[in-house]
């Protein structure tokens, strides 16, 4: 559970960055998350695999500049995490 909302905090920074139009930060801290979620142990989960393929979605929206579809995707994905720790 501790390694979902690890991740939950920081995609949570991403979206306040994107609400406010920080696009660069959330573009470069989106990147960070997808890294840590595919390297690193303490964001391991069973569901980070197909996490990680959409937050990477939301990525590529974001560098072709589609922030719209970009920031709907990191909100469901936000949506799907919390379900995993509030059923």
């Amino acid at each position: 559970m501790e390694k979902i909302l690890r991740t939950l905090e920081h995609l949570s920074y991403i979206i306040e960055c994107a609400s406010v139009d920080f696009m660069g930060e959330a573009k470069t801290e989106l990147q960070r998350l997808c890294e840590d979620l595919e390297n690193d142990s303490e964001y391991f989960f069973a569901e980070k695999e197909a996490v990680s393929a959409e937050l990477r979605d939301a990525l590529s929206k974001y560098k072709n500049h589609n922030y719209k579809a970009g920031t709907s995707k990191l909100a469901s994905t936000n949506r799907k995490l919390w379900r995993l720790v509030i059923p």
